[in-house]
């Protein structure tokens, strides 16, 4: 399964929503969601694949680039899609625009007890460089701050 990356539109975010919901213990909301639509700086894209004769919109991600600094802000694939290519797909074209932008480098920040995309950013040269002190909450959690040069 070959996922097609492209840039998220307005009539995405319920399905956006949906995959946030059943993905991350502290969901945006559609508002926050639509919110990253807007704006130079922020790269929202979204991964489909083909499946039952249509293409299904499976994962999406979101980052900011300000200067020469990215930071990836939310990452999220359906559950039945993961571990077969499509955050890496979103991940890969997200970091190749935020470079186009003039990122040098990207940062991220990951709860600690998420060691499934702890091991994804360091398969990819993300390195620890930092932890927030219960930066999270719902449950209250520290997150560990990565970064990667581009």
């Amino acid at each position: 399964m070959i996922p097609v990356v492209r840039d998220a539109s307005e009539e995405d975010i319920r399905t956006i929503h949906a995959i946030e919901m059943r993905s991350i213990q502290d969901p945006w909301s559609e508002r926050m969601l639509s919110a990253h639509l807007k704006g130079d700086s922020n790269i929202f894209l979204v991964a489909d694949v083909y499946k039952g004769g249509k293409y299904v919109l499976v994962g999406f991600v979101v980052l900011q680039v300000v200067a020469d600094q990215a930071e990836l802000l939310n990452i999220a694939v359906d559950i039945e899609y993961r571990s077969s290519g499509v955050a890496s797909a979103l991940l890969t074209e997200g970091v190749s625009l935020a470079e186009q932008k003039g990122a040098q480098t990207i940062f991220l920040e990951v709860r600690d007890s998420n060691s499934t995309a702890r091991q994804f950013y360091a398969r990819r040269s993300f390195n620890e460089i930092g932890r927030r002190v219960q930066y999270y909450d719902s449950p209250p959690e520290d997150a560990i701050l990565l970064q990667r040069d581009l």
